[in-house]
């Protein structure tokens, strides 16, 4: 079979594009011929993936006036819509992806399957300019949603913020993680030479700088944590997006709090191994790799009890789960497994083998739903 998945971007730091890069490894080990459209990124595609870069501006406003005028961009819709044509199972990300599929449906009669993540909340972002442009993605994103023929989402959490419009039928696929990868026996010690940790606590986050992230609340719940714990260290790995929102958070940093920025993937593993405990504070997502990644590499972890959290953690087994926004509930769950190292290891290693049983790849699995 012929199958075609459509993905905005492709990078190795953001977890959508992962997802979406699974799904063509995946779908062409199971024996299907697979091309992987995208407007731009720095992946490689999966072995025997036909990799097509159809193109879209560098630069951040360009990239986002791109998306607002997508549709009036005649001449690619109409070169790509026909390529699609040819293909018996289409897949996609959200828009301005999704318009291509909806295109290839409405002009050629082909199906289509939409892969939901989760929407982005405007509250979380900063600017009146972005938030309108996040509203207006988040309408098209809705639109394409609702005129596909089936749906496929990463949570039980994502796909029931989908009840109120989409009336097709829904299937829910957990993200999955390379457990040979991210594992309790990697050695850390090369991240911990080389930012001088030497046998000091250090806590972890991993994930883009921005708001929805809550990486404002994590550096405060942490300044508490220091109060108790005056040599831990907090290591946060993600790019900034927001200018601002970087310059706020170094504002309420310490000289304890790290920005690594520039992390490889293939460097990651090594990151988890190097922490004692990883903790997020963010408010929004549809799935969390990295809270999966971290309890595959035998750490235990805290997290505010939101979204899909309670699905990808077992809260008092592989580690704590707070109300959103107690920061001081989320700063003592912090301090108490850093004290307590039996608790911790027993948390760290009940999280490898909740890992292994739920979100291993070999465990991954795609329906074919559209006959």
């Amino acid at each position: 079979m012929k199958i075609a998945v459509i993905s905005t971007t492709l990078y190795r730091h953001q977890g959508a594009d992962r997802v979406m890069w699974q799904l063509a490894d995946d779908l062409s080990r199971r024996g299907h011929e697979v091309t992987l459209f995208i407007f731009k990124g720095q992946m490689d595609p999966p072995a025997n993936v036909r990799l097509i870069t159809m193109g879209m501006p560098a630069s951040f406003l360009g990239e986002r006036l791109f998306h607002v005028f997508f549709p009036l961009h005649i001449h690619l819709n109409i070169k790509y819509t026909k390529m699609l044509k040819g293909f018996d199972q289409i897949y996609t990300g959200p828009y301005p992806s999704s318009w291509l599929a909806y295109m290839a449906k409405r002009l050629c009669g082909k199906k289509y399957t939409y892969y939901f993540y989760h929407f982005n909340l405007p509250g979380f972002i900063p600017g009146l300019l972005a938030r309108s442009y996040t509203l207006w993605h988040v309408f098209m994103e809705k639109w394409t949603l609702k005129r596909a023929d089936n749906v496929i989402t990463i949570s039980q959490f994502s796909g029931k913020s989908l009840e109120s419009f989409y009336n097709g039928p829904i299937e829910v696929v957990y993200c999955t993680i390379d457990c040979r990868r991210f594992n309790a026996e990697i050695d850390g010690a090369r991240i911990r030479n080389k930012y001088d940790l030497k046998s000091r606590l250090v806590v972890l986050c991993v994930g883009q700088l921005i708001p929805s992230k809550g990486m404002h609340l994590l550096i405060e719940a942490f300044n508490r944590v220091k109060a108790d714990i005056p040599d831990a260290k907090l290591m946060i790995v993600g790019k900034a997006v927001f200018p601002d929102y970087l310059k706020k958070l170094r504002a309420i940093a310490g000289d304890s709090v790290i920005f690594a920025e520039d992390v490889t993937d293939d460097e990651m593993p090594y990151y988890y191994a190097a922490c004692d405990l990883y903790a997020t504070a963010t408010l929004w997502e549809g799935f969390n790799i990295p809270l999966v990644e971290a309890q595959a590499c035998g750490k235990p972890v805290v997290a505010f009890k939101t979204g899909p959290h309670p699905e990808v953690a077992d809260d008092g087994i592989t580690g704590i789960l707070v109300p959103p926004g107690n920061i001081l509930e989320f700063s003592s769950a912090i301090t108490k497994l850093l004290q307590d190292r039996e608790l911790k290891d027993r948390m760290g290693n009940q999280g490898v083998i909740m890992v292994r049983k739920r979100f291993c790849l070999k465990n991954m699995h795609y329906h074919n739903n559209q006959g």
